[in-house]
């Protein structure tokens, strides 16, 4: 290939934004959904819940034949995931959110991973 690039990677758009790092609405409803009770509702209405809304990165789009999936920060999804203040679904403990952090999207983790504190 030329440039070095694999097949199996997506093209890096010129706005700067890793997409890698990013995960759908269906992504984190099964990293988190089994604790938390997430579930497709919650992304409903973004408005009701803030957090959530700030985690999402990349705005989707609908329309006929052509639907852009919103994407979203793991990693701040994570953090309002294990916030003890947070009133919608099941609570989750810090250490339970990094642990689903780490094994569902293993690329997030280790660019933020400096931060987990569960201990080694």
């Amino acid at each position: 290939m030329p440039n070095g690039a694999d097949s199996g990677s997506a093209p890096e758009p010129s706005d700067g934004i890793d997409y890698a790092l990013l995960a759908t609405r269906q992504q984190l409803i099964e990293a988190f959904g089994v604790f938390t009770g997430m579930n497709e509702a919650w992304f409903d209405n973004l408005n009701d819940t803030p957090k959530l809304k700030s985690a999402r990165k990349i705005a989707g789009q609908g329309g006929r034949g052509h639907i852009t999936e919103p994407l979203f920060c793991p990693f701040a999804v994570m953090q309002w995931m294990a916030d003890r203040k947070r009133k919608k679904g099941r609570p989750m403990s810090e250490h339970k959110a990094w642990d689903m952090l780490e094994r569902h999207f293993p690329r997030v983790y280790a660019a933020r991973s400096i931060g987990d504190p569960r201990p080694d």
